[in-house]
């Protein structure tokens, strides 16, 4: 690359702004489509859901010794006091609004523990023999 940069740097240039707007309308319209739906301007509009039902779920579920099952059963009923409570029906965006606030709200009440439950799950994802290192 840094050879083309010397030899042609228009070239090199006008390549890279081309990838840049194929790329770009490849991905607006699904963006697009999330913001229409969803209410968020993101490729995927999941991520809110994970962070609420499994990573913020693993750290209770980890903090009380309680199965996660049981804890995602718990944070479901949450989501519907939460969307109560403010006054919002329950809309796909209104579900990615509660899912982040209260993943969020459960992630900042122990942020180290947090950090240790979810590298144990990465660790173990990635390297299963470490798994018995961080028990």
């Amino acid at each position: 690359i840094a050879y083309a940069w010397d030899r042609d740097w228009r070239g090199t240039l006008w390549h890279g702004l081309l990838y840049f707007v194929i790329v770009a309308a490849l991905l607006l319209p699904w963006v697009w489509r999330n913001h229409q739906i969803a209410g968020v301007w993101t490729l995927s509009t999941i991520s809110s859901y994970n962070l609420y039902y499994y990573n913020a779920a693993s750290l209770e579920a980890e903090l009380r010794d309680v199965g996660t099952a049981d804890v995602q059963a718990e944070f479901e009923t949450r989501v519907a006091e939460y969307l109560a409570a403010a006054g919002l029906v329950e809309t796909p965006a209104n579900q990615v609004r509660a899912h982040t606030d209260l993943a969020m709200e459960a992630i900042s009440a122990a942020p180290f523990r947090y950090a240790f439950v979810h590298l144990r799950s990465d660790m173990n994802s990635l390297l299963p023999a470490a798994s018995d290192f961080l028990e």
